[in-house]
């Protein structure tokens, strides 16, 4: 019963296998998710912040070399043209160090590195580039003076242009990293998609021998025995092996083979039984008949001795009427669904506590009656009378049916005959 109860059944099995296939899709598809999502957030911060800041970087280099040419240039010629690009450069890198200021703000080493280049072009400014406008716009320089001007003023934006590189430097790095950050969560999120894949393949492969195994192998092996149980082989048991519903087949059919062999059994016995009857249907009873009438008849010759041959008539009357009772009880009980039936399986019923067996008459059309409410009435009549006979060590039980009336008769050794009558409508019986 145990091994019973743990056998697994068809629909678990395709439903673990349904759910297996179900939970991969759903982990790869979350999984693939969140790695789509982490390379859309960083795609987005690539786009929007660390490229954005690169340009920025580049831009504000370029307008602090804007600066120094137009500064340069106004100094050697005293062109006031010069000073527009000096200008607008300022202008430039005022708008790019805020723009930094926004995009980096998450990175110390890279706002360090702007906070230098604003310090390095403010120490440039205000050493160099002011005070040679300045002296410039005065009058013409003389020689030494411009080359030492000239000279201070480049080592002051050689050293913001270190400033500049690397500050370009660390934000060329931020994108790179975050190119390779991409570039990981892409290959995360392809890898888990081929895996979830292969995962759903195997799972499929495993799932054609498991149900092979547990369907296929046990079904074949039950649809072959129930042919050789089909062909006739009765006493070939089913092997209940398999998911339950296929051991739910196997004793399905196991009990109808079982069912078959008790039937097959009882029809043999109910053919000899029926040989039997035939036989004393044939000989004994027309035997004791011909005595019967032969002692009738000499009866009828010898009035003399007909008081002496009466009871061996009578005799003979009851002998053929129990033979007719025990031809009864040998002939197939299925083959008759009538009243007689009925009333000698109440009589085997009481038989168990009277400690006989009462004798049986059935007199007229007995097994035809067709009211069934006459018929009841008898029997719960013959289960109360047989209930009450007491010390009685012998019964008769007769039961006479006419076209008008159903009557019981119980007689014993121990108390007055019982009748019981009823009417019939419209001639039942027949």
């Amino acid at each position: 019963m145990r091994a019973r109860n743990r056998r697994r059944t068809l629909h678990s099995v395709t439903w673990l296998v349904i759910a297996t296939l179900v939970g991969l899709l759903i982990l790869s598809t979350t999984v693939t998710v969140v790695a789509r999502s982490s390379v859309a957030r960083a795609v987005h911060e690539l786009s929007d912040r660390l490229l954005p800041a690169s340009q920025a970087a580049s831009a504000l280099g370029k307008a602090y070399v804007d600066q120094e040419t137009g500064q340069r240039g106004f100094l050697l010629t005293g062109d006031r043209e010069f000073l527009r690009p000096f200008d607008d450069g300022q202008a430039a890198a005022l708008r790019q160090r805020a723009r930094l200021h926004e995009l980096l703000g998450t990175d110390h080493e890279a706002l360090t590195a702007l906070d230098q280049v604003e310090k390095a072009a403010g120490t440039w400014q205000s050493s160099a580039a002011a005070p040679e406008i300045a002296a410039r716009r005065r009058g013409t320089l003389g020689a030494d003076q411009l080359s030492a001007l000239t000279l201070k003023g480049k080592e002051l934006f050689d050293a913001l242009r270190q400033r500049l590189t690397t500050l370009e430097t660390r934000t060329s790095e931020l994108t790179a990293q975050q190119v390779k950050r991409i570039s990981s969560a892409q290959l995360t999120a392809n890898v888990v998609a081929i895996a979830s894949i292969l995962l759903a393949v195997l799972t499929a492969f495993a799932a054609v021998p498991l149900l092979h195994r547990l369907l296929a192998r046990p079904l074949g092996r039950l649809l072959g025995q129930i042919r050789t149980v089909a062909d006739g082989a009765y006493d070939h048991a089913i092997d209940a092996d398999g998911p339950r519903e296929i051991t739910a087949i196997a004793g399905a059919v196991n009990r109808m083979r079982g069912n078959i062999l008790r039937n097959t059994r009882e029809l043999a016995r109910h053919e000899e039984q029926s040989r039997m009857a035939a036989d004393l249907q044939d000989s004994t009873i027309q035997q004791v008949f011909a005595l019967g009438m032969a002692l009738s008849s000499a009866a009828a010759r010898h009035p003399g001795h007909a008081a002496e041959l009466a009871p061996l008539i009578a005799d003979t009357d009851r002998i053929v009427r129990n033979l007719r009772t025990a031809i009864f009880d040998l002939t197939p009980t299925h083959l008759f669904a009538g009243l007689r039936v009925k009333v000698n399986d109440v009589v085997k019923e009481r038989s168990r506590d009277l400690g006989f067996t009462p004798a049986l008459e059935f007199t007229g059309p007995v097994d035809t009656l067709s009211e069934k409410s006459a018929a009841d009435a008898l029997l719960a009549a013959l289960r109360e009378r047989l209930g009450m006979l007491g010390r009685a060590t012998e019964a008769t039980v007769s039961v006479t049916a006419t076209t008008t009336a159903l009557r019981l008769e119980v007689t014993t050794d121990a108390a007055e005959p019982f009748v019981w009558e009823t009417p019939l409508a419209d001639g039942a019986p027949g």
